[in-house]
């Protein structure tokens, strides 16, 4: 089932946690994205979007940024999937929610705030990137940086 030996859990490289200061701000969004959604988020996840939030997946082909709801906008005007505010953002306003419009839709019964706090704060400094750019780049996530590096293995 996996392809690699996991027996030495240690020499496995993790992923920054949400209170790592070392780490970006983007990589650990990223990282809460990656392990709390992409299980259903990504190619071929049973998710009914083409929505892709593996961490080693460059922002811009998430298939997130600025793009239009494909299973309602929540009421919002003017909803994305991430907006360039969370308040426009779907990630941001189904993280907070608790009830059949939520995300994850299961096995959740109380919002994680200290993840909510960091992926808006992410979706907030997107908008800090703000530079008017031709079409087809509307919003920056579109035009910055690749994938981010997956994380070291260590001992190897």
């Amino acid at each position: 089932m996996l392809d690699a030996d996991v027996s030495d859990l240690g020499a496995i490289g993790s992923y920054p946690a949400l209170d790592d200061a070392t780490a970006t701000l983007e990589a650990r969004a990223r990282a809460y994205l990656h392990v709390n959604c992409a299980i259903c988020h990504r190619p071929d996840g049973p998710s009914r979007t083409d929505l892709d939030f593996r961490y080693d997946v460059a922002l811009a082909d998430t298939n997130a940024c600025d793009a239009l709801p494909e299973h309602g906008d929540l009421g919002v005007a003017d909803a994305r999937v991430i907006a360039p505010e969370p308040a426009r953002s779907l990630v941001s306003l189904r993280m907070r929610r608790r009830d059949a419009d939520q995300m994850p839709p299961m096995a959740s019964n109380v919002v994680d705030e200290a993840g909510a706090q960091v992926v808006d704060e992410w979706i907030s400094s997107l908008s800090l990137h703000l530079t008017p750019r031709p079409f087809p780049f509307p919003f920056p996530c579109l035009a910055l940086a690749p994938a981010l590096p997956l994380p070291p293995v260590i001992g190897r």
